[in-house]
């Protein structure tokens, strides 16, 4: 049987690289004594599949894994056994047991994230909203969005308006919504910068939190995984 888990990340578990977390999972899920399914051969695999990777720094509320069980097991039990194993900074938020029609796995459904942009530098921002709201609008409106994107060491200026889905301001955040596949990205700290023209130490000054995965069909309907 297979089930998603999806967890959260905060400090200081944040500062991990995509493939540490990996690691720490696979770890977790060992120690958790679950009988997860292994792959055949010489060098048999835990049966996990990952979401999308997360760079170093973020925050998040959505990182998703795929796993396969021997047998039916109860998602309160599997959650009781994952958390006694889970390190400060890196907790449970749902498990479930996926459907027939949910077997898609992550890396082929998901092509939407969410980011939140907050702190007191965010804040101190959005004080004025109407002209955070012109900003934003006026950003939005240009027929193309020319950011430039460090390549394998080679510097790419792609058009990032087709990846923006929306934008929305909260007394507190700002939210993106940004699609994305394995040919196309943009890193969301990069919207962010281009839009207040912001110097590198004060994007350093924003948390950025990955607040959920969804995916989004050819016709534009929104669905979470």
């Amino acid at each position: 049987m297979e089930y998603r888990l999806r967890f959260g990340r905060k400090y200081p578990l944040n500062f991990l690289s995509h493939l540490e977390q990996i690691d720490m999972i696979r770890r977790i899920i060992r120690r958790s004594g679950l009988p997860v399914k292994y792959s055949s051969g010489f060098h048999p695999q835990l049966k996990i599949s990952f979401g999308p990777a997360i760079s170093v720094g973020y925050e998040s509320e959505a990182e998703y894994i795929d796993i396969e069980f021997e047998n039916i097991l109860d998602v309160i039990s599997i959650a009781k056994a994952i958390e006694k194993q889970l390190p400060y900074g890196f907790y449970l938020i749902e498990v479930k047991k996926l459907s027939v029609i949910d077997i898609a796995s992550i890396e082929q459904t998901a092509n939407l994230s969410e980011y939140w942009f907050k702190d007191e530098f965010i804040e101190e921002l959005l004080k004025n909203k109407i002209e955070i709201e012109q900003t934003i609008n006026k950003f939005l409106s240009q027929e193309k969005i020319l950011i430039e994107k460090n390549k394998k060491n080679k510097i790419e200026i792609i058009n990032v308006k087709p990846l923006i889905k929306d934008i929305k301001i909260f007394p507190q955040y700002i939210s993106l919504f940004l699609r994305f596949d394995h040919k196309r990205n943009i890193k969301p700290e990069k919207i962010i910068q281009t839009i207040f023209n912001l110097e590198k130490d004060e994007l350093n000054l924003i948390n950025i939190v990955r607040k959920q995965l969804y995916h989004e069909s050819p016709s534009g309907e929104i669905s979470t995984l």
